[in-house]
């Protein structure tokens, strides 16, 4: 009790220190506190009084994940992001993929996500399987997912003395991606995935049938792990003949700061367009729900069902065919199998196809170098280079170097052909960054033991010579891209713009001489011509050479110089029937000329024709008018 006094004591003087209250708090005679104030001070006491052991901390792997959710599962807060996601028309029931600017929580998709990859990875270890069923269930606060591949064995590991379905995942660090001398084409790679998902719910539950040795394995955990049930194991029932794995969790919500999980399940940010409504639900909801369409999307032959709904989605350019189309509009292109896709397994194969034309500049041109890659290139809707991209069903949303190489050979390409069958009339050098920008692909890859950015695995990190296959673009497919796609088309319109913008600029003329033009050489202006209201009545005569400027301004001394100017050219005008944008803003005439005409960029743009009447004083020539 001496301790605690003092303590107080201390506690009080460090109060006056802070200049805070004159009270911190109030206590009995017992020294228990009934009520406590500013406790941000308290706390700055305790750590400045806290001892070495208080100070240095050694926490258990679970408590560690839980504090800093960030090295693990990214951020528990709320952040905004521009992302697709599915939308479901109440008219058609068909289902697209909009552009929006989502508003998810990415620690609790995480969690999601890494169930869905472990399901899509059994995928490619047994070639058996046949589906993956994902079910979300209000009433329970629970999400399922289930696919029939081979389940994890039922057997009690010789090592660590456990079974095998609780080891790899009631254990951190625990799983069979560890053995880097084999060539995996699957996702997990740490050792933490399942474990993560289990350490972030209440209740976390793994069902496994092991055809094999007749065994139904079932197991839950509670309280983020941290509360182990006993394995429960009977005998295979016969209606079972095949194996499965089903996992099942219920998040912890409020670590996701959610009060309740009524604010997860209820429908909200319903979008509306032409057609009808489309149903919407939290953005990290339909985030999922997404995932589950990607899975679908990029695993051709695999059945996958949300609540026993079956995806219609049989090749990855029927999944592709989703983005940016109107629900309302789009007649069953999800529906209908891609026939042209090729499922010739050697490595050689190259196949292309385009879609029709109802949906060619959604979908865009398909190809696929070999069994390990899948590409659709299209133009960019955006205005900026858009990529949707996986690497063994992992979402990788920032793209990588899986990416990388396939826009880069694109580009290439592409920049190639512009500058040498439209160089001269765009008036400029077209580079790669400049075409990447008019770009929109999608790709998946199958890559050998992959490598990412982080935990999050949203960027490819493995270098190309690693891939462990070859992804080269034959020009026939780049033919076809640059011949249509729409992007040399997006490129050419876009240069003639930006060169316009420039030439625009050195039309214009300064701040500082907008009532009287200065610096342009043996220019005799209108009086009147800097005046916005007065200067569309003055007129300004052209005269070839100096001579005929002379006599103009003569008779200037007769009309006045209020309304008339005077600008001597010097030879022959430059004929712009052939000539670039580039060129004709480069021409100093030309230049000086636009500056007479229009005294500000504004002007000129709101007139951007502006017939201008020549009076050739020593020539017979009579040129009633020509366009600048």
């Amino acid at each position: 009790m001496v301790d605690n006094f003092q303590l107080l004591q201390k506690l009080a003087k460090f109060q006056c220190q802070q200049k805070k209250s004159q009270y911190i708090f109030k206590f009995n005679p017992m020294l228990s506190f009934t009520k406590l104030h500013h406790s941000s001070t308290i706390s700055k006491f305790l750590r400045r009084h806290a001892s070495s052991s208080e100070k240095y901390q050694k926490l258990d792997p679970v408590s560690h994940v839980l504090l800093r959710p960030g090295m693990y599962v990214g951020s528990i807060a709320r952040q905004k992001q521009a992302i697709w996601l599915p939308f479901t028309s109440t008219t058609t029931n068909q289902t697209t993929m909009i552009l929006q600017e989502a508003s998810y929580i990415p620690a609790l998709y995480k969690i999601f996500d890494e169930i869905i990859v472990n399901a899509a990875d059994n995928y490619q270890r047994d070639s058996n399987m046949t589906g993956i069923d994902v079910t979300f269930e209000p009433k329970t606060n629970t999400i399922s997912i289930r696919n029939d591949g081979k389940g994890i064995p039922v057997r009690l590991h010789e090592t660590e003395k456990v079974y095998v379905p609780e080891l790899v995942l009631g254990n951190l660090l625990t799983g069979s991606n560890f053995d880097d001398t084999e060539g995996r084409l699957t996702g997990g790679a740490h050792g933490f995935g399942a474990k993560l998902t289990n350490i972030f719910s209440t209740q976390f539950t793994v069902e496994t049938a092991d055809i094999k040795r007749k065994k139904l394995y079932t197991q839950t955990w509670t309280d983020n792990m941290r509360t182990r049930g006993e394995p429960t194991i009977v005998t295979l029932p016969s209606a079972i003949t095949s194996d499965y794995t089903k996992i099942s969790f219920s998040p912890d919500w409020n670590r996701f700061g959610y009060n309740h999980s009524n604010e997860f399940w209820k429908k909200t940010n319903i979008f509306k367009g032409a057609g009808g409504t489309k149903s919407g639900q939290d953005d990290t909801l339909k985030l999922m729900l997404r995932r589950v369409w990607d899975v679908a999307g990029v695993n051709s032959g695999l059945n996958v069902t949300i609540d026993n709904k079956p995806l219609q989605v049989q090749s990855f350019m029927n999944y592709v065919e989703m983005f940016g189309a109107d629900p309302d509009n789009i007649e069953n292109t999800a529906n209908t199998a891609n026939t042209s896709t090729n499922t010739d397994s050697s490595d050689s194969s190259d196949s292309f196809d385009s879609s029709d034309g109802s949906t060619t500049s959604t979908a865009g041109l398909y190809i696929r170098p070999n069994r390990h890659w899948e590409i659709v290139v299209g133009a960019s809707t955006e205005a900026k280079f858009q990529q949707v991209s996986f690497v063994n069903s992992i979402s990788t949303l920032r793209g990588g170097t899986h990416v990388n190489i396939m826009v880069e050979q694109l580009c290439r390409r592409i920049a190639d052909y512009t500058n040498r069958n439209h160089g001269k009339e765009i008036g400029t050098v077209i580079t790669s960054n400049q075409v990447r920008s008019h770009l929109k692909i999608f790709v998946s890859a199958l890559i050998e033991n992959p490598s990412f950015d982080s935990q999050l695995k949203e960027s490819l990190t493995t270098p190309s010579n690693k891939f462990g296959s070859n992804p080269v673009l034959s020009e026939r497919f780049t033919k076809q891209v640059i011949a249509n796609s729409g992007i040399v088309e997006s490129l050419v319109n876009w240069a003639r713009a930006k060169e316009k913008v420039n030439f625009l600029g050195k039309m214009k003329t300064s701040k500082t001489s907008m009532k009287r033009l200065l610096g342009i050489p043996k220019l005799e202006d209108a009086n009147d011509a800097g005046d916005l209201a007065l200067s569309k009545e003055c007129t300004l005569i052209l005269t070839e050479g100096d001579s005929a400027k002379a006599l103009a301004v003569a008779g200037l001394a007769v009309v006045g110089r209020d309304k008339y100017g005077v600008f001597p050219l010097r030879g022959k005008p430059l004929n712009v029937r052939d000539a670039s944008l580039t060129q004709i803003g480069s021409n100093e005439e030309i230049k000086n000329l636009g500056k007479n005409i229009a005294q500000k960029q504004k002007t000129l743009q709101k007139r951007s024709d502006v017939l201008i009447k020549i009076e050739l004083k020593e020539k017979k020539a009579n040129v009633d008018s020509f366009k600048v």
